[in-house]
């Protein structure tokens, strides 16, 4: 490919980098941040009405919160990418912004789960009830919470091998006033030791190395009590080619693999698992169910 033919690619991405930007400067009003200066501002709806006008158009705090969240997170990232390529694949980042925005949007995990929970009774009954609740790879602590939050009577667990993640995630915790509720501790998830302990757990593939996770699920059937609900995340598969390639290098940065739903059926199967169900359709990702027999 000629240079004026890489350059245009170039400065093509540079655009919607560009616009991106813009965009997430009215995301953040819309999540409740400061107003853009005025003269700022113009500009920045000037590039979504050339866009789209109807843009952001009944989009509600909690989702523009999300967004925005997401979209940080994953610039951030971006850039301790281009910044260090030679790091090991995985999620080794002590970048502050990047935990607490990564963290903020896994959210959506929470809200998938309740929703869940408003349709499956067994599961209602169990996060209603002085249970407990865990959280493997709780990174800064925001699904441990947002489930706290959620449930008031439930108790949550974060595991983390993250010091600096844990150390915020227990800030956190701390700020929000759910210290008591919520506790984080240093701990791989293969290195569970308690039986029929918890209601329901998350963990997301994302971030778990393959040779971690099959040792966590036969972990996690021994740590729940029969009929406890487990909830997988693994980011949705996209369909073009280009996308597809980011999607496996996202995972592979975090430090995961790539898991179809057969693989994951006969992984949780294998440990005394029932059949998954995909709670996250219409999402950025699939957030798997299933229930321990």
């Amino acid at each position: 490919m000629a240079n004026q033919d890489v350059q245009k690619t170039l400065n093509e991405l540079i655009r919607n980098t560009e616009m991106l930007a813009a965009l997430c400067a009215l995301l953040s009003e819309l999540a409740g941040g400061a107003a853009p200066h005025p003269a700022a501002g113009l500009k920045f709806r000037a590039v979504r009405d050339a866009l789209d006008p109807n843009l952001f158009a009944g989009i509600t705090k909690d989702e523009a919160e999300f967004m925005l969240s997401l979209t940080i997170a994953r610039l951030r990232r971006s850039m301790e990418i281009i910044e260090n390529p030679d790091q090991f694949p995985a999620w080794t980042t002590d970048d502050p912004v990047i935990m607490q925005t990564q963290g903020k949007a896994s959210r959506i995990a929470t809200r998938l789960i309740t929703e869940f929970a408003q349709k499956e009774a067994s599961l209602s009954q169990l996060l209603s009830a002085p249970n407990r609740f865990l959280d493997v790879g709780s990174g800064a602590g925001w699904i441990s919470l947002s489930m706290a939050e959620q449930w008031p009577k439930l108790h949550t667990d974060g595991l983390e091998i993250h010091p600096p993640a844990l150390e915020l995630a227990k800030k956190n915790a701390f700020d929000v006033g759910l210290s008591d509720r919520v506790v984080f501790h240093n701990r791989s998830v293969d290195k569970l030791e308690v039986k029929n302990e918890y209601a329901a757990a998350f963990i997301p593939f994302i971030f778990v190395p393959e040779l971690i996770l099959h040792s966590a699920i036969p972990a996690l059937a021994t740590a729940l009590k029969v009929g406890a609900w487990l909830f997988i995340a693994c980011y949705r598969k996209p369909e073009s080619p280009v996308d597809i390639a980011l999607w496996d290098l996202q995972t592979t940065m975090s430090g995961g693999r790539v898991w179809d739903e057969n693989e994951i059926t006969r992984l949780v199967g294998s440990s005394g698992f029932g059949p998954i169900l995909d709670l996250g359709v219409g999402t950025p990702i699939n957030m798997y169910a299933t229930r321990r027999l």
